[in-house]
């Protein structure tokens, strides 16, 4: 079955189609991040980088991706037109590249000590002050979240532990992190409940820039998936919501900076996993199930 590629922009009634644009590649590709110049480039499990144009033609590949034999799993774009990756195996690493994928420094965040200290980093970005803000799960059985913000050569300038605790929970994971117009950090996540009655939750958390608690509220039975602060303050959400009949419904939130819901869509469609702003609207991606059990990508 040959699948649709849809790009729709929540700004005016229109759906526009696009072609196919799908390059087949030898292995298989972890993360990639855009440059200012609308290049690509991605990291593969082979310990490999490639950049590519927009019509996913090679620039360069990059054979000697130095990582220590740790894997990368998270390519952010930087300021300077290098990157930054990150990556665990026995530790948590962070990889600081020139704009070739030649690796300038390496850095193991020493975060926790002892057995399975190791900390996986589910997102980074690069901040206003050119330093870096990354967040991820820790622990054994139980997971826990954690946010780390560093100085611009991957030095921990602080940590906040087990994000929004309570009572009950077994299962606590980061999604996303942002950071808006004024360096303040905004981190949504996915909080699993097992007493007295199983249930989950999303929430967003607010931090300034040396991590101090400003708000957190919660969303009873939403996953975020995604969330992007626009140019005032307010928060762009692409998730779902879980409905009494146990049904997925796909929607899009908008809250103001406080966290306070504005407005709610529904999708018709089945996933919706990413949205960016782009001129004055959003551009939202995921993905749709068909009848014959393929996916449908837009």
């Amino acid at each position: 079955m040959r699948n649709l590629l849809f790009i729709f922009i929540i700004n005016t009634s229109l759906v526009f189609h696009s072609q196919d644009c799908i390059k087949p590649f030898d292995n298989q590709i972890k993360d990639f991040t855009s440059t200012n110049t609308g290049d690509f480039v991605f990291i593969s499990d082979d310990f490999k980088i490639t950049k590519v144009d927009s019509n996913f033609d090679t620039i360069w590949h990059n054979n000697y991706l130095d990582t220590t034999n740790n894997l990368i799993f998270k390519i952010q774009s930087t300021f300077d037109g290098g990157f930054i990756g990150a990556g665990n195996n026995s530790g948590t690493y962070l990889y600081k590249m020139n704009s070739f994928g030649d690796t300038v420094w390496t850095n193991e965040c020493q975060l926790f000590f002892g057995p399975f200290s190791g900390v996986n980093i589910i997102d980074i970005i690069q901040t206003a002050d050119s330093g870096y803000a990354f967040m991820g799960i820790y622990g054994h059985m139980s997971y826990y979240s954690i946010v780390v913000k560093t100085d611009r050569f991957g030095d921990t300038l602080w940590t906040k532990k087990n994000i929004l605790s309570a009572p009950n929970v077994y299962d606590n994971q980061v999604k996303t992190i942002s950071e808006t117009n004024n360096g303040d950090l905004i981190v949504s996540g996915l909080v699993n409940v097992s007493f007295p009655t199983p249930s989950k939750y999303s929430y967003l958390y607010k931090l300034n820039s040396i991590g101090d608690s400003i708000w957190a509220k919660t969303y009873d039975n939403f996953q975020f998936n995604s969330v992007e602060p626009d140019s005032i303050g307010n928060l762009i959400i692409a998730g779902q919501i879980i409905t009494n009949s146990n049904v997925i419904e796909p929607k899009i939130i908008k809250t103001n900076s406080l966290g306070d819901t504005l407005w709610t869509k529904s999708i018709q469609t089945d996933y919706l996993n990413c949205v960016k702003l782009t001129n004055g609207g959003y551009v939202f991606g995921g993905f749709k199930e068909s009848i014959q059990n393929n996916n449908s990508s837009y």
